[in-house]
């Protein structure tokens, strides 16, 4: 270092330079000179590393927080009681309409199912918004974290935990009731005869963009706090549940109704059959997708587009 400063430097500057540092008649070198480049290029070196290492102490540090435990457990909790009573609903009405499953269902059954998985999402909404946000279904968690309302890392852990949720829930209908269980096959989602793959994935699309729609503008009306939408102050979880309602009034004949991931996953891991289970994964977050980034784009109150007609 000193032999490519001395020669660019004057005998003068370079002496200053390699003197003692704690003198205080040493000059600092000019801002055009080779030291003070070098020294530049050295700081913005060394700044790389504190940044990345920054952004890893955030990560950690949500990841270790009680706040997102608190709230993945209310996660959990909530897919616990939402597949308990809706699945074991189904198992229950089996035996009224005289038939296995959800094929042939009368349009009494068909509504009351619809009713209790729509009524089922408003009072769990309700419960754990104050925890959670009361996502409840990972299409409208990978929605919200898509529009940047919770965090990756919240995203990850609240799925695991919504997946876990309702495999429990499930596995809690087949002790109570396993005749009646097994009597509807599990209630898993799988395309039903008549209807086309291509079929199923637009009404699982067009399902889960109803719901995600409903939930961005419940969560537009309390910017304050999008990742803990303070629900009780609003119709949100009546329009929320409503959505869910009028989802599986529409796809209960063509897929059992999803527009929930871990509803399916939770279902199928219990029962051990997969049938078409890519199919309740990919459109239901591709539906939320397209719903989320859709409301965001357009109906989104943004005062940097609002221009006088």
């Amino acid at each position: 270092m000193p032999q490519l400063l001395a020669s660019n430097l004057s005998p003068e500057e370079f002496a200053k330079m390699t003197s003692n540092p704690v003198r205080g008649d040493v000059e600092s070198p000019s801002k055009d000179g080779p030291a003070f480049t070098a020294l530049q290029q050295d700081s913005e070196f060394e700044h790389v590393g504190p940044e990345i290492g920054f952004e890893t102490e955030k990560i950690g540090h949500e990841f270790m927080s009680w706040d997102l435990w608190r709230a993945a457990i209310a996660e959990f909790i909530g897919m616990v009681f939402f597949l308990f009573f809706t699945i074991g609903t189904v198992a229950s009405t089996a035996s009224y309409s005289g038939k296995n499953g959800f094929a042939g269902l009368d349009s009494a059954r068909q509504f009351m199912i619809a009713s209790v998985f729509g009524s089922m999402i408003s009072i769990l909404v309700y419960a754990i918004a104050p925890a959670s946000g009361g996502n409840l279904n990972p299409a409208v968690t990978c929605a919200l974290a898509t529009t940047k309302k919770i965090t990756p890392t919240r995203a990850m852990v609240y799925i695991v935990a919504q997946c876990a949720g309702a495999f429990v829930g499930c596995e809690l209908v087949k002790v109570v009731s396993e005749k009646q269980y097994d009597a509807v096959g599990g209630a898993i989602n799988q395309i039903s005869p008549g209807y086309t793959v291509a079929g199923a994935c637009i009404a699982e699309v067009l399902g889960t963009m109803l719901l995600v729609f409903c939930v961005m503008s419940a969560v537009d009306k309390n910017n304050g706090h999008p990742e803990r939408v303070n629900m009780k102050q609003s119709h949100g979880v009546t329009m929320i549940g409503m959505c869910v309602t009028m989802a599986h009034c529409v796809l209960i004949p063509i897929t059992n109704c999803s527009i929930n991931p871990a509803r399916s996953f939770g279902a199928s891991l219990c029962a051990g059959e997969w049938p078409d289970h890519w199919v309740f994964w990919a459109a239901p977050i591709v539906g939320g997708q397209i719903s989320a980034m859709f409301y965001e784009a357009i109906i989104k109150d943004n005062p940097d587009l609002l221009t006088d007609l």
